[in-house]
């Protein structure tokens, strides 16, 4: 039954759904009365209605009656065997008995038996199940602050590679990237949130109600700010937020290489009148100073848990999000006042050529012709830079050679315009 299963769940991985990410899986079931189902997994550009192909096979079976599952096999290609995330692990566990068996694979004809038992809580890596002795702590980290405070190098520098943007322009960061660091001990997943200002247009109110929406979603708060800033209305804002929620809160001082030390003890002073913080810890995001002490702290605050993500996994964001954003980057860098937000930037396709190189093709959107010609420049010198710049960091993101075609076109008003903005992914609906 076994090879049955095999070869029902490589024929499923063949038929997957997945322009995004490339990432092929295939799954396949055998019920309580022998009947057999398989299953592909199946993207969307809305990330977070991805179908993963373990839940497409087990949805099959359940929806013609079955309410038993007796053996699982997953299957990708992956360098050992694939493992499920942590939902289809909890309906994994919803359909099959304690007896029941998974067989994750890969397409190399790995294979790795487990029992259910072993899925939950355990770790993802199918050869690292986790010891029952050692305490598996995870947990959800919001990073919260005004603009510009330096939210995304920490994150980048926590993870150690570029997964969000940066820019010395404030309110660069617009989606909630989620980040996530892994140990064999500990999983903090981190939420990076758009910074707190006041809204100009419906851009904004999105990027504030995202903000202080992940203070109902996680275990610790990083009020982030820069220290070399005084306090102000912003910061008063923010503190007036916190104090209606119960969720630990550190503050997290960070350019502490820009004050003098006496300067910094003044300032944490100044916040202890405002706030009874948890933990205050000042950092350098930028040099990387007193983040190891940042992360120590953090982990002590998280609950013991299932391991979220897989140990290999640093984003849930797919590669085209990403890919995306490295471009706005380098346009911001370029353009610096002349087009401050007014840039959008649309991933038409991403393909693997016969040569083994990666074609992306890639729109910038802006809001008025004058902005065109800024961003395209003089005898499109501005676009070739920005376009060979954001090749370099798209080349270290997907470990293949790059090339990548960059269009410009003018949407007027964009920021204002409720489907333009739904279509690229600022939406408050969940």
């Amino acid at each position: 039954m076994t090879n049955q299963l095999q070869q029902l769940a490589e024929n499923a991985r063949s038929h997957a759904y997945v322009p995004y990410s490339t990432f092929q899986v295939g799954a396949s079931l055998e019920t309580e009365d022998g009947t057999l189902y398989s299953g592909c997994n199946i993207e969307n550009a809305s990330y977070g209605l991805t179908n993963c192909a373990e839940r497409t096979a087990i949805f099959k079976a359940m929806s013609e009656g079955h309410r038993k599952i007796k053996k699982l096999y997953v299957t990708a290609d992956t360098k050992g065997p694939v493992s499920p995330c942590g939902a289809c692990r909890q309906v994994i566990a919803e359909f099959m008995d304690q007896d029941g068996e998974v067989i994750l694979a890969n397409v190399n004809g790995e294979k790795h038996s487990v029992t259910i038992q072993q899925l939950l809580p355990g770790a993802f890596g199918a050869g690292d199940m986790m010891n029952k002795n050692n305490q598996f702590k995870s947990g959800f980290v919001s990073l919260i602050g005004r603009p510009n405070a330096g939210k995304s190098t920490l994150l980048n520098q926590v993870i150690g590679q570029k997964i969000a943007i940066m820019s010395d322009k404030p309110q660069t960061t617009r989606n909630k990237i989620q980040a996530v660091y892994t140990t064999e001990n500990e999983q903090l997943v981190f939420l990076d949130t758009p910074g707190v200002h006041k809204p100009k247009h419906k851009l904004g109110e999105f990027m504030v109600n995202q903000a202080l929406d992940t203070l109902k979603e996680v275990d610790v708060v990083l009020f982030f700010i820069d220290v070399a800033e005084p306090f102000g209305k912003g910061e008063e804002f923010i503190l007036e937020s916190l104090k209606k929620i119960q969720t630990p809160v550190f503050l997290v001082m960070n350019k502490i290489d820009k004050v003098h030390p006496e300067q910094l003890l003044e300032r944490i002073e100044e916040y202890r009148h405002h706030y009874d913080f948890k933990e205050i810890i000042p950092i350098s995001a930028l040099e990387g100073q007193n983040v190891p002490v940042l992360v120590e702290n953090l982990v002590k605050y998280m609950p013991e848990g299932p391991q979220y993500y897989p140990d290999e996994q640093i984003t849930d964001h797919p590669e085209r999000f990403i890919i995306a954003e490295l471009i706005r980057e380098k346009v911001l860098y370029h353009t610096r006042d002349e087009i401050p937000h007014s840039v959008a930037v649309v991933i038409d396709q991403v393909k693997e050529r016969p040569d083994r190189k990666t074609y992306v093709q890639a729109t910038i959107v802006v809001e008025r012709n004058s902005q065109k010609g800024i961003v395209i420049g003089k005898r499109g010198a501005m676009l070739k830079q920005v376009g060979q710049e954001a090749r370099k960091d798209i080349r270290k993101l997907l470990g293949t050679d790059v090339f990548l075609e960059l269009w410009v076109k003018v949407q007027k008003d964009w920021r204002n315009k409720a489907r333009f903005l739904n279509e690229q992914g600022y939406s408050n609906r969940e």
